[in-house]
């Protein structure tokens, strides 16, 4: 199916292994959020994540080479660059025209269907926290599942407000994820901040600020 065309796409996250401490992860997927809080007219009403599937521990991945493979005749890193780097034409070309029927195919490939990649999960985890439910449909190639919310509804932009700020020292203050409302100079960051919701008004120190 092709219902989720125009949607906002969330897409993968690379952090080198050294990096992956702290809430760095967490930091960047959240200021992602902000961001469409931040520009919401930049964005659509919906967004989706797609996750990876399954695969074994020597590589293969059992939906494409039980289902998949069949239609598309290349190989799975192919078609997967294809993806990401064409208007996805060759798979409204190549896809199958009508229903597969689970029960038919063979049981390896039964049990990856809308399954996350142990990897995944953890970025599971944190659409989830934001209130990105499943919507029922697959990935064609190796059936990952897809996971969406609106807009209005994702944790980080209903929770986010938008305050003047000054610099100083943010003394009483506590821990916030920050960000400038810039789209080509976005920047956020995560500190010890003194909001004063009476006034509209945000405190950031001035390493912060800079």
């Amino acid at each position: 199916v092709n219902e989720c065309t125009g949607w906002t796409e969330v897409g993968s996250l690379f952090l080198k292994a050294d990096r992956r401490k702290g809430g760095a992860g967490r930091l960047l997927s959240q200021s992602r959020y902000m961001l469409i809080g931040a520009q919401p007219e930049l964005f659509a009403d919906s967004v989706l994540a797609e996750l990876r599937g399954v695969f074994t521990p020597d590589g293969a991945c059992p939906f494409w080479d039980h289902v998949a493979h069949k239609f598309f005749p290349m190989e799975f890193d192919h078609a997967d660059r294809m993806t990401g780097s064409t208007d996805k034409q060759f798979i409204l070309d190549l896809a199958p025209r009508h229903p597969i029927y689970v029960e038919l195919l063979p049981e390896p490939a039964r049990a990856v269907i809308g399954k996350v990649h142990p990897q995944g999960v953890p970025a599971m985890a944190l659409l989830e926290s934001e209130g990105f439910r499943p919507n029922g449909l697959i990935d064609i190639f190796d059936a990952g599942p897809t996971v969406e919310c609106e807009v209005k509804n994702i944790r980080s932009v209903r929770r986010s407000q938008k305050l003047a700020v000054l610099v100083g020292e943010p003394i009483g203050g506590h821990t916030y994820l920050i960000c400038n409302t810039r789209f080509e100079q976005y920047r956020a960051c995560y500190g010890n901040i003194r909001v004063d919701l009476d006034k509209h008004e945000a405190i950031i120190p001035p390493k912060m600020a800079a």
